[in-house]
């Protein structure tokens, strides 16, 4: 997969908030701490997913756009972006990544 289509996978999952969850990578319905076979994710936790990664596994390049966006839009970092921002900042940040992976910006 193409860093623009990892983003987009990624966002996808957590599009809606009911998806979505803060301060972990991914939870159970019950909102238990888990990442494999979780039915919420983080903007994080969704890119593992994604990839098809174990936590603490270095991300690709997807990541660096990721940062960039956080960092152009919130001049924050994704981890910041997604626990303290909230759902609609964490899209936004996803949207200018995805842009940004695809040459899509000035």
């Amino acid at each position: 997969m193409t860093p623009g289509e990892i983003l987009r996978d990624a966002r996808q999952r957590i599009a809606d908030p009911a998806h979505w969850c803060r301060f972990v990578l991914g939870t159970t319905a019950e909102g238990n701490p888990t990442l494999r076979g979780a039915v919420r994710f983080c903007a994080t936790g969704s890119l593992y997913i994604s990839e098809n990664l174990d936590p603490g596994y270095r991300m690709g390049e997807y990541y660096n756009f990721l940062t960039q966006a956080a960092r152009d839009l919130f001049d924050r970092a994704p981890t910041y972006v997604n626990d303290m921002l909230g759902h609609e900042a964490t899209l936004q940040m996803f949207d200018r990544a995805i842009a940004l992976a695809e040459g899509e910006t000035e």
